[in-house]
């Protein structure tokens, strides 16, 4: 199939969808599947994504943040690092020039920027020239208007402080203001909250890839160029994309948009752009960035997430309307670095303002204009109709939930809901990975009908665009376990797979070549720990989807991975009570996670109760998970084997193996008991220490801890749990077996006297945990 063809089908299949064929549809979507495979990379990626817009069309399926966030795992240049390289140098050295002749000579300068992010290197050269060409003090004033990008830093609040640093240097006075702005009506918010500071004060006003958004709100335009007029302004500069992508006929700025941003993925494929600090793989970010933004073009109207693009000569006529004549401008400093750093890309003078092209299609321009004093204000008491004003920031403390849905699925339409399926993990791992600062997270899937042989091992496959990569030098991890499947029982997630629950190892790099195939990756990329989560949406039961979380390498302790897991457990829990179910869990269900810690066999997972603050937000947005060695301050208690034995005698036993904690023997297991809060059920939680690392190999020599018997036969282990704890109703906190934990942990430093610390924790655990010490 052609590629023109392969367009006219996804347009054909967007008309079915607009007219409500979804079966038409779906068949069509299934062929678009299956044909894209033989295309280049680009043209996959593109075709997919488009794909993904339309089912989220459908619908209703977007994330709550309105811009993709910067990955936490990758933000240490986020200001050159989140943009894409050819749209940030263009908007940034196109703007640069205007700016600098606007204010030379100036004393008192305010700039209003509405942006992504802040330039920091652009205003530290504004810095140096303003200081060149002026004389006696300098007042400079830097207003920032833009939208949250991470929920767990405030980027721009950073690079304002290091330009005040910066700002002293040159002994100018700073003052920078960051005023969120997520959608159309808090620009206009925003906008509304500017002022003047005094007459004699210059005012430049930019606008990078933000003016197109009041587009998407009704009066949003007339009543921010009418503030703007009002305060007067030196110049203002508008940056971006020269596209027709607005209107009514969707299929018309559909196929429209399709070829601009063809030139786009093209470029992101074969163009040399990476040239950022650290070799950071910028464009996997840029990947996520566009994306997102082709989800929002083909959004329908009553929404904040759309995005609609024009020419600059529909731009013209309506700054015009208001009062804003254009002003002619070449950008100097921009010409050298396009010609050295971006050979593919060219720039030309149109319409007296500057176009960036590729392969000589406009993507960009950059234009200037003043305000026109004879020309009367005009839209300055015009309503703002604010259907589109969205209720939701993010990190808002009181909803928690990442995505919206309005509409019922399909029940007959497999390949739209597979899409829309994917779409919807992916909203929750990149939420879940930025909030807790994860590596990345993979999504696999398992179709049963492909194993009609009895007893025989299921396998899972990688499904990409339905992975999240906070950390992009992971990038090869995750295109290595695409290459290769994993088979039911295998790594984390095909034990999860397996047992139809949850699996925790903290040690996958330790695990044999047969037990994960990816082992070896896993060394090369510095992974250690992995929770996976198997999942069934409740529109295709045929299909088994596992989500598998990797840990930061720095997390080492238990109560770290811990903390962790309840993190992760409490945003699923929130956000798959429509079409997802947790195997093993449902909606009323509650759940201890407090017992989890490296199980060697799945843990069933069940969701946090409502009495606990599992999972809640602080002042800043970020999730805290309750803390698992504080549990009992919540009134969790642990209740342990009785097995016919008195209250004060011992409930539960740890063994380890005389070879080390590192290999530690089959008969090192633990039961413990977590009783429901309201129901007071028993639920028994088996420990095994084969995935349970605890430092040194020779622990276990240097300190003669010596293998006993187990307290339980592998049938009791396994067995019904009922009879458990039959002969007393006491119950002891779970905070002591994690404070065991601890301890245990430390032994290592103590030296000769490990033997005492051994005996010192047996003592304080009496009743609960054992401790065996050859004397």
């Amino acid at each position: 199939m052609e590629t023109s063809l392969l367009i006219n089908k996804l347009v054909e299949c967007a008309k079915e969808i607009e007219g409500g064929h979804l079966n038409d549809a779906d068949l069509l979507l299934e062929e678009i599947i299956a044909a894209n495979e033989s295309f280049s990379k680009p043209t996959k990626s593109l075709v997919k994504y488009y794909a993904e817009a339309l089912v989220r069309r459908l619908y209703r399926l977007y994330p709550r943040n309105l811009t993709p966030l910067i990955p936490s795992g990758t933000d240490r240049f986020p200001e050159t690092d989140y943009p894409f390289a050819p749209f940030f140098c263009f908007g940034d050295f196109t703007t640069l020039d205007p700016a600098r002749d606007a204010l030379r000579g100036k004393r008192r300068v305010h700039i209003i920027e509405f942006g992504m992010v802040v330039s920091y290197w652009r205003y530290c050269d504004l810095f140096r020239d303003i200081t060149t060409h002026s004389t006696g003090p300098i007042s400079f004033r830097l207003t920032f208007v833009g939208p949250i990008l991470s929920t767990v830093a405030d980027h721009t609040q950073k690079t304002l402080e290091r330009l005040h640093g910066e700002a002293e240097r040159f002994a100018i006075h700073f003052e920078g203001r960051r005023l969120v702005a997520n959608s159309a009506a808090d620009i206009v918010d925003s906008a509304l909250k500017l002022t003047r500071a005094s007459e004699d004060e210059t005012i430049v006003v930019k606008w990078k890839f933000q003016f197109h958004k009041l587009l998407t709100l009704t009066g949003a335009i007339e009543k921010v160029l009418s503030k703007l007029k009002e305060m007067k302004p030196e110049i203002m500069i508008i940056v971006e994309q020269d596209a027709s992508h607005n209107g009514q006929n969707l299929l018309d700025w559909f196929s429209k948009s399709f070829q601009y941003y063809s030139i786009v993925f093209d470029s992101l494929e074969k163009d040399n752009l990476d040239f950022s600090f650290g070799g950071v793989r910028r464009k996997v970010l840029w990947e996520m960035y566009f994306r997102r933004q082709i989800c929002k073009l083909v959004a329908p109207g009553g929404t904040d997430h759309i995005e609609r693009h024009e020419t600059f000569a529909h731009w013209q006529d309506r700054l015009r309307l208001f009062g804003f004549r254009h002003y002619r401008f070449k950008p100097k400093s921009f010409n050298n670095f396009c010609r050295e750093q971006m050979p593919e890309y060219s720039w030309e003078e149109k319409d007296r303002h500057p176009v960036l092209t590729r392969k000589r299609i406009p993507l960009l321009f950059s234009s200037a204009w003043k305000p026109d004093p004879a020309q009367l204000n005009s839209g300055s008491d015009m309503e703002l109709f604010t259907e589109n004003y969205s209720n939701f920031h993010e990190n808002q403390p009181d909803d928690p939930r990442i995505m919206t849905e309005e509409i019922t699925w399909s029940e007959k339409c497999f390949s739209i809901n597979q899409i829309a399926a994917s779409a919807e993990i992916y909203d929750i791992l990149e939420y879940t990975c930025n909030v807790h600062n994860l590596p990345l997270a993979l999504t696999w899937i398992s179709d049963r009908r492909d194993y009609i042989i009895v007893n025989s091992k299921r396998k899972l496959r990688i499904v990409e665009s339905a992975c999240y990569l906070n950390d992009v030098t992971m990038e090869g991890f995750m295109e290595a376990c695409g290459k290769h499947h994993l088979e039911e029982g295998q790594g984390a997630a095909g034990k999860a797979l397996q047992s139809n629950g949850m699996h925790f190892n903290p040690v996958v790099s330790e695990l044999s070549v047969d037990d994960y195939p990816f082992v070896y990756d896993t060394w090369d990329f510095g992974l250690h720990a992995a929770v996976s989560f198997r999942l069934e949406n409740i529109h295709m039961s045929r299909v088994d989807y596992v989500l598998e979380f990797f840990l930061p390498a720095e997390t080492k302790e238990v109560s770290e991975h811990k903390l962790l897991i309840d993190g992760i457990s409490s945003i699923l829990h929130e956000n798959c009570r429509n079409s997802w179910v947790i195997s093993g869990m449902e909606s009323s269900d509650e759940v201890n996670m407090d017992s989890i810690v490296g199980s060697e066999e799945a843990i069933p997972v069940r969701s946090p109760p409502a009495s606990l603050d599992n999972g809640s937000f602080n002042e800043n947005g970020t999730i805290i998970a309750s803390d698992a060695v504080n549990a009992a301050d919540h009134g969790i208690q642990s209740a342990a084997q009785a097995h016919e034995q008195d209250v004060g005698e011992q409930n539960s036993r740890f063994e380890a193996a005389s070879n080390g904690i590192t290999q530690l023997s089959e008969n090192f297991i633990s039961q413990i008991m977590i009783e429901d809060l309201e129901t007071n059920d028993a639920e028994p939680v088996v420990f095994s220490d084969s995935n349970f690392n605890i430092n040194s190999s020779e622990f276990g020599k240097a300190y003669n801890i010596v293998p006993t018997a187990p307290c339980l036969d592998n049938e009791e282990v396994g067995g019904d749990s009922s009879h458990l704890n039959a002969s007393t109703g006491k119950k002891r906190r779970t905070s002591e077996v994690w404070k065991y934990f601890e301890e245990l942990q430390k032994m290592e430093k103590y030296g000769p006297h490990a033997k005492a610390v051994a005996l010192d924790i047996e003592g304080k655990v009496q009743g609960e945990l054992q401790i065996c010490v050859s004397t």
